[in-house]
C-alpha cells in the first residue's frame, strides 16, 4: 500500500494506491481512495490565511484518516504501507 499527501495553494489532498502482483516480474497500482480539502479562511474579510505547516499536516490527517478506514475492509492485509509527502 502506498500513500502520499499533499498541501496546495488553495486545498489539501491525499491519495492511497494499493500495489499488487500481476505476474513473476510484473506489478499493478491502482488508486484505492483519495480524500481532498479546500483550506478554509479565517479572515473576516474572506482574505484566506495559508499556514503551511498547517495545510502540510492537514494532507498527512486526510491520510492517516484513509488508511484507519480502508484497512479494516480489505480482505487481503498489506504487506507494507509506504507513506510519502513533498514536504
Amino acid at each position: 500500500m502506498i500513500g502520499f499527501w499533499d498541501r496546495g495553494k488553495p486545498a489539501s489532498a491525499a491519495c492511497l494506491y494499493v500495489r499488487y502482483k500481476t505476474g513473476d516480474t510484473d506489478y499493478e497500482a491502482r488508486l484505492l481512495a483519495s480524500k481532498a480539502r479546500v483550506t478554509p479562511s479565517s479572515n473576516k474579510t474572506g482574505k484566506p490565511q495559508v499556514s503551511t505547516p498547517r495545510t502540510e499536516m492537514r494532507g498527512l490527517l486526510f491520510l492517516a484518516q484513509l488508511i484507519t478506514g480502508v484497512l479494516p475492509s480489505m480482505v487481503a492485509k498489506p504487506g507494507s504501507i509506504f507513506l510519502a509527502g513533498d514536504s
